[in-house]
């Protein structure tokens, strides 16, 4: 896997710094950073993520999915396709990761770039996800997904040949982050397959947690909001608003 130490100058404004690694790939505007957090943020961070409430698995919003999520700043509903709440800012153990996103510019602090939305999934062995690709109505132009636990791989398949893929090992603590074609032109899955190999490399499926901050650019916001989204601590009891 070879870097390149500055963007073509095509770049979006997001990605028109340095600081991004690009992937021997055919792919424009997709960018991995392994080890965007340390060992320590990873722990912090799941145990947080661990203290709130999931849904899915039959439990809502969402029961319908077979994976647990948890949805912080919109509500996004997979049965409608559609953001269907205004849950209010970020929860604070979100705020560090926003935080460095900017000081690396990763992003800008711009309402069309700013992530207002963050939706935490959790994938067991044997869990996946179909190709798809995020709705440019509703998602802002550049989406970043952090990766902690374990190690998966991720397809990116173009939209009108099939034959045109790139494959991507997501380490744990790794950030992806997707702009321009990566973004648009792309279908992104991830397989169900209990073991995967990568240049000859066994990867053992097992817990994987992942964190993928966008930005909702198509929502009535005569919505009633919500004070805030995530969890509030209260006598050691965690609610999940």
């Amino acid at each position: 896997m070879t870097t390149s130490e500055q963007l073509n100058s095509q770049s979006s404004p997001t990605t028109s710094q340095s600081y991004l690694s690009s992937l021997n790939s055919p792919i424009d505007g997709l960018f991995l950073i392994d080890d965007f957090i340390s060992e320590q943020e990873e722990f912090e961070l799941i145990n947080s993520i661990d203290l709130c409430e999931w849904s899915g698995n039959g439990i809502p919003p969402n029961p319908e999915m077979r994976r647990r999520t948890q949805h912080y700043g919109y509500e996004f509903s997979y049965r409608y396709r559609k953001v269907v709440q205004n849950l209010g800012v970020l929860p604070n153990f979100l705020d560090f990761l926003i935080k460095r996103f900017i000081e690396k510019k990763f992003i800008q602090s711009t309402e069309q770039e700013y992530p207002n939305m963050c939706i935490i999934n959790e994938y067991q062995a044997g869990q996946g996800i179909m190709p798809h690709t995020d709705s440019p109505e509703i998602f802002g132009p550049v989406i970043l997904s952090l990766s902690i636990l374990t190690s998966c791989l991720i397809t990116f398949t173009h939209i009108q040949d099939s034959s045109n893929q790139s494959i991507i090992l997501l380490k744990p603590r790794s950030l992806l982050v997707m702009t321009k074609s990566s973004r648009f032109d792309y279908k992104h899955s991830i397989s169900k397959d209990a073991i995967e190999y990568y240049n000859g490399e066994e990867i053992k499926r097992d817990r994987r947690v992942s964190l993928t901050f966008r930005t909702i650019v198509n929502f009535n916001e005569n919505n009633e909001n919500m004070e805030k989204g995530g969890c509030k601590f209260n006598n050691n009891s965690v609610h999940y608003k």
